[in-house]
């Protein structure tokens, strides 16, 4: 019968066979997966992530006389090969292929190869050479050659290179190849022995000149000064003889040193010297007098036992001063030391700090903010008297004044204060056990002036207060026994009485009060509201 497009066949697992020996099928006998068999026998299988042959290493794709013309994959494919597919070549999006881990690509045998042998090296395998054919070989990092550098016909050694790995232009080193520095000049060789002739235009010698044979020059001259002017060589002797008696005239010469060696050199006379610098000097006298300007001097005299005074004199009579300069520590020591001055004496620590001590042991010491230590022991102090000023003074106390005997100190680190212009004494609190006599008045100052404790120390006392008063008030004590009564509230009004009890009053003289009574009414509203004095 004819089918539509809208007829579906629904072969249920049978088998579609497309040949007339049935040997060509399609099946679907697997859920999700087609089987192609062709000649009786599964050939491919196809499900819905995969094309694959029935069984391993089965089907081929395409054939030696029917190749395939592309193939196309998506980005990151990956191309697997062997039957454990150990080794890969995936696709690197925008860069190239990736042979995985550190499998080889291999060319004609083992032999020749490309492999990343490691995460950080390429090898290059080959069996005899590896030809590069560029133009131009750009090697951006170093080049290690562990064999001989061939370039053209000539061939360079690792010992040949080592000649010149490590130089310095213009010097001399060891082994090593010689190039001159920019200035062509070369400074630091040791001996230099040659055949012929040194031509040079000068020739400037720092050290000693060894001469075997004979030195012939047209002219000579010692620092710029001919030799023939100083002295000459006799015939047949080796002897130099000046020019006029030694000892009946003298020698000037550019000499920039005249070296005697372990000579010495003897004059009764006065010797002038522009700048004398020695060893060691050893001065038979006992006077050393260096004199400056306009006489003035600096005289060392050493006397018995060594004693030396040193001794300034200024002519103008002016400010003759010695200062000692030291770059780091300063000592004068000695069995006594005398500071003697007619004027003052200045212990300068720029900052630091001035220490007085006894065998090491420190007494005080000063800095910028005063002195601290132990005060020598006084019979008497005496401490004067200023009241004119009107300042507060600490009070200061023997610390320790419980002590037996012994050294006692002074602290006047309270708030103690007396005021000697006002006869002002302040402090922060008062605590006595005895009676407090006032002459005078007293004024309290506090928030809660007056509080009594009671018989009993506890946490309940009884305050005698005030309230802010607008002008000078006086109240008065009655000259009686007994016990004042308290308002329920503190008041401003004069004889106004607020109370928030039951008020009892009474008088023994009125008769008013024992005739005629009648009753008042709300007579304690009338009474805590009557304007007293109106």
């Amino acid at each position: 019968m004819a089918l539509t497009k809208a007829t579906l066949i629904d072969l249920n697992a049978n088998e579609l066979i497309l040949d007339l020996d049935a040997d060509t099928s399609i099946t679907a006998d697997t859920d999700d997966t087609i089987d192609f068999k062709i000649a009786g026998s599964d050939e491919i299988k196809m499900t819905s992530t995969a094309l694959t042959p029935a069984v391993a290493d089965g089907s081929a794709l395409g054939t030696a006389a029917l190749e395939w013309a592309d193939l196309f994959l998506a980005d990151a494919a990956v191309i697997s090969l062997g039957a454990d597919q150990d080794v890969t070549l995936t696709h690197v999006h925008n860069e190239g292929l990736l042979l995985n881990s550190t499998m080889k690509l291999e060319f004609n045998d083992a032999s020749q190869f490309v492999q990343g042998s490691s995460a950080t090296v390429l090898s290059i395998g080959a069996t005899d050479e590896i030809d590069l054919t560029a133009t131009l070989i750009d090697i951006n990092g170093n080049l290690d050659v562990s064999g001989t550098v061939t370039i053209g016909n000539a061939e360079i050694s690792e010992a040949e290179l080592e000649t010149i790995d490590g130089i310095t232009a213009g010097t001399v080193i060891a082994s090593k190849a010689l190039v001159a520095d920019a200035n062509i000049d070369i400074t630091g060789g040791r001996n230099i022995t040659i055949s012929g002739e040194l031509d040079a235009a000068t020739l400037d010698i720092s050290g000693n000149a060894d001469i075997d044979g004979t030195l012939e020059a047209d002219a000579i001259t010692i620092n710029g000064t001919a030799i023939g002017s100083i002295y000459g060589v006799l015939a047949g002797s080796s002897s130099i003889v000046t020019v006029g008696a030694v000892n009946a005239g003298s020698i000037t010469s550019g000499f920039t040193s005249i070296d005697v060696g372990a000579g010495a050199i003897t004059t009764t006379g006065t010797g002038t010297i522009g700048n004398l610098v020695v060893d060691d000097v050893a001065v038979n006298g006992k006077v050393i007098t260096m004199t400056g300007s306009s006489g003035d001097t600096f005289t060392t005299t050493v006397g018995t036992n060594g004693a030396t005074t040193l001794t300034t004199v200024d002519t103008a009579a002016a400010a003759a001063n010695i200062t000692i300069t030291a770059d780091g520590t300063a000592e004068l020591a000695g069995t006594t030391v005398t500071l003697n001055s007619a004027g003052g004496v200045t212990l300068d620590a720029d900052n630091g700090t001035v220490t007085f001590a006894d065998a090491g042991s420190s007494l005080g010491t000063i800095t910028s903010s005063g002195y601290s230590g132990t005060a020598a022991l006084a019979t008497t102090v005496t401490i004067t008297d200023n009241e004119s000023t009107n300042e507060n003074n600490v009070i200061t106390f023997v610390a320790g004044a419980a002590a037996a005997g012994g050294n006692v100190g002074l602290e006047s680190d309270g708030n103690l204060t007396y005021n000697p212009s006002t006869g002002t004494l302040s402090c922060t609190n008062i605590v006595t056990s005895g009676t407090h006599t006032v002459t005078d008045s007293v004024t309290m100052t506090a928030s809660n002036a007056v509080v009594f404790e009671g018989s009993t120390a506890d946490n309940y006392e009884t305050t005698l207060t005030t309230i802010d008063a607008t002008g000078d008030r006086t109240i008065s004590l009655p000259n009686v026994s007994g016990t004042i009564p308290v308002l329920a509230a503190a008041s401003a009004t004069a004889g106004r009485i607020d109370a928030g009890n039951d008020v009892v009053a009474f008088s023994s003289s009125d008769i008013r009060f024992k005739k005629n009574r009648m009753p008042i009414q709300d007579a304690l509203f009338k009474i805590q509201h009557y304007e007293w004095g109106t």
